[in-house]
């Protein structure tokens, strides 16, 4: 081998030795390590009590931690948290900001009739029916990570079958499989040539396009939009021609807001038709804030209701990393706190002050 190369090698694998030696001298010198009673206690607040507010079915107990959890250079530790008479897994690592703990839920957390109504709206918002689910199991399970659930499904146009669903996280998001030999939302609206293009450009009737933002928008804000009745009318322009960097905009009114969906022609990817505005429905978030509040670690274990005021509107329409202020009035005490807006879907956690 001619020696250059050989000294080129060694020149990287000293290199090499040099950063991991450097590495592990900067772990030692900077530990970042916390008790485990400390996270447990913001494991109770950030994940057990939203999920007693959000599931009043699931039976929530106190999170449990090593004694100490050693978070250095992005290790992680886990917690668990009793639910239901199963234990929900959570890892913990140092934040980015390295200022607190991140949790991430290892587990998929199922809670019907909650999972029933999810599935239903993700098979509506995917085909375009309204679907009869009816899911398999306990009430309340804690899934492992590669693990799915059952759920019986029917339609007007998909006979009686089971589906395979999984789940991830403590917020119930739910996942169910596709529907073989049934045809997508977007193929029965706007037309299978136009759904299967992905080069050159297309034309879309308008009146078809406003039909499907229609079956959009009903979904948001996990389908409070269609059972509460605050769908509007849509309006699209009546041929919308995309290629390129050609983008048109339609438009659906949602509880007497305005919620705008981008629609384009990706080379390659094909139609495109998303909104990066989250929709909010105002009476959800309260009564989910009033059930966290009135959890008894947060009352003292007085039976004290809370009263929460967000302000007089029905519906909001925010971006993700939009901060929603509100106060919460327990018994005799107001406590300042926000809805952190997490994603374009509406998932959120609530923050307060101390936390």
């Amino acid at each position: 081998m001619d020696r250059a190369v050989l000294f080129v090698a060694l020149l990287v694998i000293v290199g090499i030795i040099e950063l991991s030696v450097w590495t592990s001298i900067r772990a030692y010198a900077s530990p970042y390590v916390v008790g485990g009673s400390e996270i447990a206690q913001l494991i109770d607040s950030e994940v057990g009590d939203m999920i007693a507010a959000r599931f009043p079915a699931a039976a929530v107990g106190a999170a449990e931690c090593p004694n100490l959890l050693d978070l250095t250079e992005r290790r992680s530790a886990r917690c668990t948290v009793p639910v239901s008479g199963s234990l929900l897994r959570i890892d913990v690592l140092r934040a980015w900001d390295g200022r607190r703990a991140d949790f991430q839920a290892v587990d998929g957390l199922v809670v019907l009739p909650d999972a029933q109504r999810a599935v239903a709206d993700d098979l509506a918002y995917a085909y375009g029916e309204t679907f009869n689910v009816r899911c398999l199991g306990p009430a309340v399970r804690v899934l492992p990570p590669k693990t799915t659930f059952i759920c019986s499904i029917e339609a007007p146009d998909v006979m009686r079958r089971n589906l395979e669903v999984s789940a991830s996280g403590y917020n119930g998001d739910v996942f169910p499989f596709e529907l073989d030999g049934v045809a997508q939302r977007q193929v029965r609206i706007l037309g299978r040539e136009v759904s299967e293009q992905r080069e050159g450009g297309i034309t879309v009737d308008g009146r078809a396009l406003e039909r499907y933002v229609l079956g959009s928008a009903a979904i948001e804000a996990r389908g409070e939009v269609r059972r509460r009745g605050l769908l509007g009318a849509a309006r699209c322009a009546r041929r919308v021609a995309l290629k390129g960097l050609e983008h048109a905009t339609c438009t659906v009114r949602v509880g007497g807001r305005t919620l705008r969906y981008d629609v384009r022609f990706d080379e390659g990817r094909g139609l495109v038709i998303d909104t990066q505005q989250a929709v909010e429905v105002m009476p959800v978030l309260r009564d989910i804030a009033a059930a966290y509040f009135e959890r008894s670690r947060r009352t003292g274990g007085k039976p004290l209701r809370a009263q929460i005021d967000c302000g007089t509107e029905l519906v909001l329409l925010v971006e993700p990393g939009t901060s929603l202020p509100c106060t919460a009035k327990v018994g005799d005490e107001s406590f300042p706190f926000a809805f952190q807006i997490a994603d374009p879907q509406g998932g959120f956690t609530i923050e307060t002050p101390q936390e």
